[in-house]
């Protein structure tokens, strides 16, 4: 049977976004995205090679222009990872970290840089001047954020704004840039923070927070909203009504500032794999920046995976296949161990080499298999060609019928080598049997017979084949007795004989179906039917022996059913009358010889010794000279004369 498709299907994830409905509400939105937990093991780098070593290679996949990477961004993408993981000790500086942030954000020139630095540094300037007189960080905090939002981020909250430097465009944020933009001033100004990433689990968002560190203790700091500086304080007052759903930040985990930019990074990366079409190159370089600069984001690795995961089976819908498994390798390539690749890898190949065959493209799809084995060497069902044409004859069963299923297999036993043709033959001949079924079932047994036949003519010797005709023996003459009695049933076997000659399994049947009636009969107390049956089935016996067996049932059964109702001498006469007529039927011997022994049996228990040596010669006169009735009439008379 043919496998349907299983496929892997991967939306993205972005970090869910925190609406702020009134001065001391929230509501979340947007799409949850997965890391792990406070106080878990933070997973390792989940790909095969650094994210530059990726970006150098996507034009392997050859779907069109790679998103340029200037020189800074590279350069400062590389210094990162350099910090991330070998200099562990190196720190991001402001700069550093800005120009992170800025380039996450999509502002890539120089110039458009050092607006956006211009635009920071004199809203740094504005806050560390409120801040002056604060007598302390907590101080300092509360009034950064009356800062920020009168400052900059004055013209609300936007669920997708998740972008650094259009906070200075619009006065429009969401909880992944507010974040971001207080965590650079607040930073500035001294203050001890620590972003919190909070996962989303099924449809509930996830959340970008901020805690500062204070004297050992966390306040907890929401910058989506104007009054969020000690949030858990505020929310405990009275009259304090929070609309929607509050994300738990015992389920987050802490994200340091290039890990702010790389949820921006990851961010933009969903816009672009979101719209239509999908922006899939632009999406890859921006998760490849996230990676570099938060080597652990699980979000930017299983948003990058899903680009490939997801990129393949579009492109076999498509019908473009070459594309689809050189997406897929690509993606393999980087991430072997993911299931989700793996599978769609396998699918892909499989749908284009069914497409190849539908297409009457044997020989090609013959050299296609041979791709996909070497390009997944761990899958068995690509070894061997057979299985694949079996696989497209199954389906071309289904579609057009059993002709067109059988031309499709021995168009590909032309097309294979002999010693790749034995699974291919074992499935041809299992096609001719099942036709060959499926047509009894509707009570055709010429068309049955007509299909074995064909078969057999291809090999004599197939043992499937020979099967095959043994169960239509039987089936056949099942079907048509009980629809059209005897004679057809005579005649279907002779035909069967005919076309047959030399296969045992139709004589063999035949005498099992005749023995089938006449045992049948004689169950239900027919006797005399039973023995008038043995004549009518004789032309089913191929073999004197086979007609004896069923005779002796029948008979057998009769003298049995006489014994038992004590009527000894008719039981006797009728194991006689089957033994004249098949006189080496040990069957009716050892019945008849039995039946005198259980006549004889009571007298014998009441030592009434002449009513048992009567009832043995009146045996012996059945049957004179048998060596088991005179040892038991002797015996009998020994005792009698013990007795005198």
């Amino acid at each position: 049977m043919v496998q349907q498709p299983r496929w892997h299907r991967v939306h993205p994830w972005i970090l869910g976004l925190v609406a702020v409905l009134a001065s001391m509400a929230w509501g979340p939105q947007g799409v949850a995205w997965g890391q792990s937990k406070k106080g878990q093991n933070k997973p390792s780098y989940g790909l095969a090679q650094a994210p530059l070593e990726v970006y150098d290679r996507l034009s392997e996949l050859k779907m069109g222009d790679v998103p340029a990477l200037s020189t800074e961004e590279r350069q400062l993408l590389a210094k990162a990872w350099e910090l991330k993981t070998k200099n562990r000790e190196g720190k991001f500086d402001e700069a550093l970290l800005l120009d992170a942030m800025l380039f996450a954000s999509g502002i890539e020139k120089a110039d458009a840089r050092a607006k956006y630095r211009e635009h920071y540094d004199k809203l740094a300037a504005k806050a560390r001047e409120a801040v002056k007189d604060a007598k302390n960080n907590r101080e300092r905090g509360e009034t950064l954020m009356t800062v920020l939002h009168k400052a900059a981020m004055n013209k609300g909250y936007e669920s997708k704004q998740t972008s650094f430097a259009t906070i200075f465009d619009t006065g429009k944020y969401n909880c992944v840039s507010s974040t971001a933009l207080y965590y650079l001033v607040g930073s500035k100004l001294g203050l001890e923070l620590k972003a919190i990433s909070i996962p989303g689990s099924g449809f509930l968002p996830g959340h970008a927070a901020l805690d500062m560190i204070e004297g050992g203790e966390r306040i907890q700091v929401e910058p989506t909203n104007p009054n969020g500086f000690d949030w858990q304080t505020k929310l405990k007052r009275p009259g304090v009504v929070v609309f929607g759903f509050v994300p738990d930040r015992k389920d987050g985990h802490e994200v340091d500032g290039p890990g702010i930019a790389a949820m921006i990074y990851s961010n933009r990366g969903v816009a672009f794999a979101q719209v239509k079409p999908p922006q899939h190159l632009e999406a890859i370089r921006c998760y490849l920046g996230a990676l570099a600069l938060d080597p652990t984001d699980q979000t930017a690795t299983n948003n990058l995976l899903a680009i490939f995961v997801n990129w393949g089976p579009d492109l076999s819908k498509e019908k473009k296949f070459e594309d689809a498994v050189r997406v897929l390798a690509f993606g393999q390539s980087i991430a072997p161990k993911s299931d989700g690749l793996r599978n769609n890898h396998q699918v892909v190949w499989s749908q284009y080499i069914e497409a190849t065959l539908s297409e009457g493209r044997g020989a090609e799809a013959l050299k296609i298999i041979e791709r996909a084995a070497a390009a997944l060497p761990s899958d068995r069902e690509f070894r061997k060609p057979s299985v694949w044409i079996t696989r497209h004859a199954d389906k071309i069963q289904r579609d057009k019928g059993w002709e067109a299923a059988l031309d499709a297999v021995e168009t590909g036993l032309k097309l294979l080598p002999p010693d790749a043709r034995k699974e291919l033959l074992q499935e041809r001949s299992s096609m001719y049997r099942s036709w060959s079924q499926s047509l009894l079932v509707k009570n055709d047994a010429d068309g049955s017979l007509k299909v074995l036949a064909r078969a057999y003519a291809l090999d004599p010797k197939d043992r499937e084949i020979i099967a095959g005709i043994g169960y239509h023996t039987q089936e056949a003459l099942r079907r048509i007795g009980e629809k059209s009695g005897r004679e057809a049933v005579i005649a279907h076997y002779k035909a069967l004989r005919e076309q047959f000659p030399d296969v045992s399994e139709v004589t063999a049947r035949g005498a099992g179906y005749a023995s089938w009636q006449i045992e049948k009969l004689a169950n239900d107390k027919k006797f005399a039917d039973a023995v008038a049956a043995i004549a009518i089935c004789r032309p089913l016996f191929a073999k004197a022996d086979q007609e004896a067996q069923a005779a002796a049932i029948a008979y057998g059964r009769w003298g049995r059913h006489l014994a038992d109702k004590k009527d000894w001498q008719a039981a006797l006469d009728k194991y006689t009358e089957g033994l004249k007529a098949y006189p080496k039927q040990d069957h009716l011997q050892n019945g008849a010889l039995a039946t005198v022994d259980n006549w004889a049996k009571p007298a014998m228990n009441a030592k009434n010794w002449d009513e048992a040596i009567r009832i043995y010669r009146v045996g012996l006169d059945y049957f004179p000279g048998d060596s088991h009735l005179l040892h038991n009439k002797d015996y009998c008379e020994k005792m009698k004369q013990r007795t005198k």
